[in-house]
This record gives structure tokens, sequence and C-alpha cells, in this order.
């Protein structure tokens, strides 16, 4: 199989258990599949992984380049540990709850070029090892700053804690720590309660397969009629 399949990964599965749960249901008696996805989503996330299967993995580097969209419920009313909910929560004494023009103001100062401290709970390598991987052993993970783009922020719907928005941004952005430093301009908290990705380069949400569907598919060996063949050239070493 040669292609690109989108898949809406629910939450609570991490995006190599979609690509193994693929591998499984396709079965040791089939040819072995190449199989990989281009840009991971955290356990707590949800929506669009890009998959590539066979000669179309190939484009999973430019995938993960592209840049992103994202719908995210940030809840203002404390930090936490990993700034999404599975962390352990540190209370804010919030002295003044931030008026929609307040968020307003934070939001526009955050677009453009600006420096970015990933959440030591990311999945970035320190000397070989996953930074959360260090933190959850309880070492003092130092993460540096990165530089990313926010294209756009949108603000959905805002009802304290809550503050709903959607995030146009570049490769290499995390939406946990972009939860947590709004909440840090604001003098509130600011962690993830929920998040969404919604579109991956040209490839969009609302063109995913659910597991359970892509699962079914490949099972009744129905998939390939499902796979998005992309024209691209491989280009070719001169012997």
């Amino acid at each position: 199989m040669n292609g690109i399949l989108l898949v809406y990964k629910p939450r609570g599965c991490g995006s190599n258990d979609v690509l193994t749960k693929i591998k499984i249901a396709h079965g040791k008696n089939r040819k072995k599949i190449k199989i990989g996805h281009g840009g991971t989503l955290d356990p707590e996330a949800e929506g669009l992984l890009v998959i590539g299967l066979g000669t179309h993995t190939k484009l999973l580097g430019k995938c993960t380049d592209d840049n992103k969209i994202y719908r995210t419920v940030i809840n203002l009313s404390a930090f936490t540990t990993t700034d999404d909910v599975e962390g352990e929560i540190d209370t804010v004494i919030i002295d003044k709850i931030p008026t929609l023009d307040d968020v307003q103001a934070v939001v526009s100062g955050m677009l453009g070029k600006i420096e970015q401290v990933p959440s030591k709970y990311s999945a970035i390598r320190i000397n070989g090892q996953r930074a959360y991987e260090l933190a959850r052993k309880g070492e003092d993970v130092k993460m540096k700053s990165r530089t990313i783009t926010i294209f756009d922020i949108k603000i959905n719907r805002y009802e304290f804690p809550l503050l709903d928005i959607t995030i146009s941004c570049s490769k290499g952005t995390y939406i946990r720590s972009i939860g947590r430093d709004i909440g840090i301009k604001l003098g509130t908290g600011g962690h993830l309660n929920e998040l969404i990705r919604l579109k991956s380069g040209k490839y969009l949400v609302e063109n995913a397969l659910t597991l359970d569907n892509t699962i079914q598919l490949v099972l009744a060996d129905e998939l390939e009629a499902q796979l998005i063949k992309e024209d691209f050239h491989v280009k070719k070493n001169n012997t």
C-alpha cells in the first residue's frame, strides 16, 4: 500500500499506538507494510494524524515541517507540572479576573515570531533521552528556548476560567507552552483542558477517518481506496 492516510487520533492514545494498531490489524500473513506519521500528538491531544504508507513515508518529513492549526481550551484557574490535565495542580491566587479585552491584548501580543520555552514534559530529546522521561525521574530538566511563529490566534469563547482559542502556527510550536504563557501574562494560571489538531499543511481533520473505521478497512483489505496519492518524484543518486 502506498499513500497518505488521514486518521483522527483519539484522546488517551499515543501517535505510535495508532500505527501499532494498524500494523496488528494488517496481520502477519500479509506483506509487511511500511508506515510512519508526520508529527506526534500527545496522548491527551486528539485530532489529525497524517500517516504515510509505503513510498509515501518519504513525504513525512515535509509534513512535520508544515504549519499547523490547533484548537485548544485553556484553564486559567491554575498551572500544572505538565501544562495539561495530567500534571499536579499548582494553585495560584488570582487578584483580578481578566476581561475579554485583557485576554485579547495578551493573545494579540503573541503574534509573529516569538521565543518559546517548551514544557519539560515534551518529547524533545536531551542527550539522547526524551525530556519527559527525565522529568518523570525527578531530574532537573533545563529546556532551551526556540523561535516559533504564531500566525493567528482566534478567541472562540471566553468564560473564566476557560478560554477556547484556535491557533495557527509554525512547526515546533508547543501549544501547552502557549497556554502556560498566556496564563503568566494574564497573572492567572494556565494549562490545557483540551487540544485538537485541525490542520497539518494542506491536510484537514474533517477528511480524517476514525481509528475504528481505519481498522475495519484494514481488516477488510479495503484501505487502499481511502489513501491519498501524492505526485512526487524521489531523486536517485547518479552512479
